[in-house]
């Protein structure tokens, strides 16, 4: 069975749109598909169908565009949340019989104020900043271009244009400012008064056609978004072009770039606070960034900064910038939480900030230097951009969090600004996957206690053999493209199995043994690059190695200290390893309070779990050790897959 990469809410031939709008039973079927595929509609989402199609259809009630040609609404993007979506995709064949996509943003628009100071930004009314029709119909474009593997292997030439119905074209009018000429001469804008050339532009591109079959290619086409490491780090420091971004990834980066020319203009502290969950972008817009302001010679900033608390993320980064001698410069540019612990006010005109709820207290291999290492680094740094999820917290020594950032920076008299992420890129795009991961776990309550959205086809599987496990994962890995072993999924275990400096490093002692199961393992070496070896595969990560990081198929092995007891999954700080220093301090804590140690515990534990199942793009296969808890998860996921 073919499994749909992405989203569509309505699907039909022009024929079949025309005759579903004439009987009345459009908006209907629209609503129907988008609860089944979305959710809910909004009253607001609801009349905008209503204000809107009757365009849509005037505008195809033409001959000269073919009865055949495929159209869909609200067409979601690959492995996205399904918060984007594309107003209208029509598909057909041009005069040369090649295949031939047309995205059309339909907009209500009936003015707009200003450009706004934001790049590929307009203000409509009331100071509101939206994106640009042109631009936003491009980023979409792009989008799919580069990240539907279809548009490549079909040949299908994709054309962005905006159609705004209710607006009537001004004298020197804004929505045409010089500045989004780049992105009209891409995308061209239809107003009122102009559907007979918007009529024009869709019938010479779309003469032919073609049965919704390249709707259906794109829908069940893999779709993937490359991971940090399959963009490679020497390219991000090369050009922009490795990371298309889109809505709230582009405001963040805009508002980031923004802020660094202010910082170095006049020379005032600013505090840029990124939040955002798992798989929503956090290290790759972060690394774009650097890349960009490194290479931006309109701002010339001398000192850029990258700190990232997580050691192995900033080993596996500094060895891949290595390979190419050109990039020498800037693996300097890499540097741990410790790096502005005696440095002096605005030593760094920009510092970037990676997995910041894993900054510590204080510096040192006793963490007994210093102060305090947020307030270092805002105080060494004019401009300072922290990347951050509340949820990530997984040793008690972990101190990074939003709150605290915020009571340091006004401390120090800095301007500050949040930020949030939440269009999810990982678990192919299922923002209700790890809502359900969240729920299942008892971290939270959730919309989707009772299930998951499947029709994204995040592929979860829960195993009765560890060996089942790694026999998955070996062949979702060595899978081939373009004739070379993918390398792109690995296994993954909480910390209950003891490690040692005398066994560390030897791969043919294997500290994780399951007996019931016959099962041994083990851990991954001391001096491998974990995340990258073609041979690690072979050896079971764990949170230190695979944090910050994701993979194609991830498959986690979920050890004594998560359990089932009592209709509650709870935890066993006591099957933790002693090699593992997450919980190290909390038989002092639980002296002075029990109840708040064990909530730490608690926490920190789940958390942990959190990140490991939610690594993979397009998978995760469990093990539990603990029967109960495997039989519960079992139980969660038959509910899910019944709805």
């Amino acid at each position: 069975m073919e499994i749909k990469k992405c989203k569509i809410v309505y699907k039909a031939t022009k024929e079949q749109f025309l005759k579903d709008f004439r009987e009345e039973k459009l908006v209907l079927k629209i609503t129907q598909g988008y609860l089944e595929n979305v959710g809910k509609p909004t009253d607001t989402i609801i009349a905008s169908w209503n204000n809107s199609l009757p365009y849509l259809y005037l505008l195809l009630e033409d001959s000269n565009i073919p009865n055949t040609c495929g159209i869909s609404i609200e067409q979601g993007l690959p492995n996205v949340d399904t918060r984007k979506r594309i107003d209208v995709v029509l598909t057909g064949k041009d005069k040369n019989k090649k295949n031939s996509m047309i995205i059309l943003e339909l907009k209500q628009w009936s003015k707009v104020e200003q450009p706004a100071d934001k790049v590929g930004y307009i203000v409509t009314k009331e100071d509101n900043k939206r994106p640009h029709p042109s631009s936003q119909a491009v980023g979409y474009a792009n989008f799919i271009k580069r990240y539907n593997h279809a548009i490549t292997k079909e040949q299908i030439q994709v054309y962005p244009v905006a159609y705004l119905h209710n607006y009537d074209k001004k004298e020197k009018d804004p929505l045409y400012d010089e500045k989004y000429k780049i992105m009209i001469d891409k995308c061209p804008i239809f107003v009122r008064g102009e559907i007979g050339k918007l009529k024009k532009f869709i019938s010479d591109k779309i003469c032919y056609g073609d049965n919704c079959k390249i709707i259906d290619k794109i829908a069940y086409s893999d779709a993937s978004i490359p991971r940090l490491l399959e963009i490679g780090m020497p390219n991000m420091m090369k050009e922009a072009e490795g990371v298309t971004l889109i809505d709230e990834q582009d405001l963040v980066y805009e508002k980031a770039m923004q802020m660094a020319r202010q910082s170095k203009e006049d020379n005032k502290k600013r505090v840029l606070i990124v939040k955002g969950g798992v798989g929503t972008g956090k290290s790759v817009l972060a690394m774009k960034l650097l890349a960009d302001l490194l290479n931006d010679k309109t701002i010339n900033l001398k000192e850029i900064a990258y700190i990232t608390p997580i050691l192995n993320q900033r080993k596996i980064y500094k060895y891949l910038l290595k390979k190419d001698k050109q990039h020498e410069e800037i693996v300097e540019k890499l540097k741990s939480s410790e790096s502005l612990l005696n440095a002096k006010k605005n030593t760094e005109d920009v510092t970037i900030i990676d997995e910041s709820h894993r900054l510590k207290e204080k510096s040192g291999r006793y963490e007994n230097k210093g102060e305090n290492q947020t307030k270092e680094i805002i105080y060494g740094s004019k401009f300072s951009i922290f990347f951050i999820d509340n949820l990530q917290r997984i040793t008690l020594k972990d101190k990074g969090n939003t709150e605290e950032i915020i009571k340091i920076a006004k401390e120090q008299k800095a301007q500050v600004e949040i930020c949030q992420l939440s269009s999810q890129f990982r678990c192919n795009g299922s923002n209700s996957y790890v809502s359900w991961i969240e729920d299942v776990l008892q971290i939270r309550n959730t919309a989707n206690h009772d299930g998951f959205d499947l029709n994204l086809n995040y592929d979860i599987r829960i195993v009765d053999d560890p060996k089942e496990l790694r026999k998955f994962i070996t062949k979702k890995n060595n899978r081939k493209r373009n004739h070379k072993i993918r390398n792109d999924s690995r296994m993954v275990a909480g910390i209950c199995w003891n490690s040692t400096k005398d066994t560390w490093n030897d791969p043919k002692n294997y500290e994780i043994q399951i007996p019931k199961y016959k099962f041994q393992a083990s851990w991954n070496l001391k001096n491998e690059k974990w995340t990258i070896d073609e041979d690690a595969v072979k050896r079971v990560g764990c949170i230190y190695t695979c944090q910050g990081f994701d993979f194609d198929y991830v498959g986690v092995i979920i050890g004594e200290d998560l359990i089932y007891r009592e209709g509650k999954v709870q935890v066993d700080d006591t099957k933790k390893a002693p090699s593992d220093r997450a919980l190290w301090g909390l038989k002092t804590k639980k002296k002075k309070n029990k109840e708040e140690a064990m909530r730490l515990a608690d926490e920190i534990i789940k958390n942990t779990y959190r990140i490991l199942l939610t690594r993979g793009q397009s998978g995760c296969v469990i093990f539990c050790v603990d029967d109960a808890l495997r039989d519960y998860l079992k139980e969660k996921l038959k509910k899910a897959k019944s709805k």
